[in-house]
């Protein structure tokens, strides 16, 4: 992995508002693009990609006859190998969106073989330990000598959590046409329905379980704690709406607020109902959703939304890294 300003240098002086700019500080950057997104789309990815200080300029290869937008894991491959011009070098191929490729075996192959092993660094690690630390604290360290065998955790203990990923915003644009977004998007009803079962599922495994020596050092106190307290419940969402919001506030969940703290106009601290981490303001528009990538794989449960590829990713990655419980709604 490479850090981007070893490849490519960042002005002297970045534009101020994050968002505006970026293409006067970019190069051009000659491009045949292929994997789904091709050379008409000027939405989205294009605006993703002056933030990477280049500026794309699509040419379509004499040997792809779909204009760049074919999803085939195959006919992009040939496409990217295949000499296209030897007079012009300076041409470059590029995978354009990657993730809409297809084909047999590719979705599984390019988990087993590459995602599970790309990890979060420390540093970004370290920075979900302070957050987890400020929502709901810490627990001591398990003795060394108690992980004899196992990978030595390479982030801080928390105590259990249940952690959501509520995608919401443009998700919207994938219901079908004539199918109110009541039926197509998970309310937060059922969600909740679905947190319940979790609670009721680990009293059933808490009341079964051979409690052993933990029941002989903390006797009733391990059982209740075991049984009677519910897990903290953090979520993570782009949800806008009033309404939808005071839903999550009267379940008494946790939202998770980059935002800054607001004072009023003697200067005193604004009464929040959520607690104000300051990212976006401190770190720019990239570290809030990275963060919240991270903490969604450190959740004991992992609740969702299956028309997400975040939700997609964060299950994956929770499951294979540490074994907690997920599932897609």
């Amino acid at each position: 992995m490479l850090e981007w300003h070893d490849i490519k240098q960042t002005p002297e002086e970045p534009p101020k508002q994050l968002t505006n700019h970026w293409a006067d500080f970019g190069e051009d950057m000659p491009c045949i693009p292929n994997g789904g997104i091709g050379i008409k789309n000027k939405n989205l990815y294009d605006h993703f990609r002056t933030q990477f200080l280049l500026n794309f300029k699509a040419t379509v290869s004499k040997a792809d006859t779909t204009q760049g937008t074919s999803t085939e894991y195959a006919f992009a491959r040939d496409v990217l190998l295949k000499d296209e011009d030897e007079t012009k070098p300076e041409i470059f191929k590029c995978l354009s969106s990657p993730y809409f490729l297809g084909g047999p075996d590719v979705a599984d192959r390019s988990w087993t073989e590459i995602g599970q092993h790309l990890r979060f660094n420390s540093r970004i690690e370290g920075m979900v330990d302070d957050i987890l630390d400020k929502l709901i604290g810490s627990v001591p360290s398990v003795p060394s000598s108690s992980l004899e065998g196992e990978v030595k955790p390479t982030t801080r203990r928390h105590p259990e959590f249940i952690v959501i990923h509520l995608r919401r915003g443009d998700i919207v644009t994938k219901c079908k046409p004539g199918v109110p977004e009541s039926k197509c998007i998970v309310q937060i009803e059922q969600i909740a329905e679905k947190v319940d079962e979790i609670e009721k599922q680990r009293r059933i495994k808490a009341l079964s379980a051979d409690l052993g020596n933990n029941s002989a050092k903390e006797g009733s106190d391990f059982t209740k704690k075991q049984v009677l307290e519910r897990l903290p419940v953090l979520v993570t969402t782009n949800e806008k709406r009033p309404e939808e919001l005071a839903k999550l506030e009267k379940l008494g969940w946790i939202m998770l607020d980059h935002g800054d703290v607001e004072y009023d106009a003697q200067g005193q601290v604004k009464e929040s109902k959520t607690t104000k981490l300051g990212t976006f303001s401190a770190l720019g528009p990239f570290w809030p959703p990275m963060l919240d990538a991270v903490l969604l794989t450190r959740g004991d449960y992992l609740i969702g939304m299956r028309n997400s590829r975040m939700s997609q990713l964060a299950v994956q990655r929770g499951a294979a890294w540490h074994g907690h419980t997920t599932t897609l709604m």
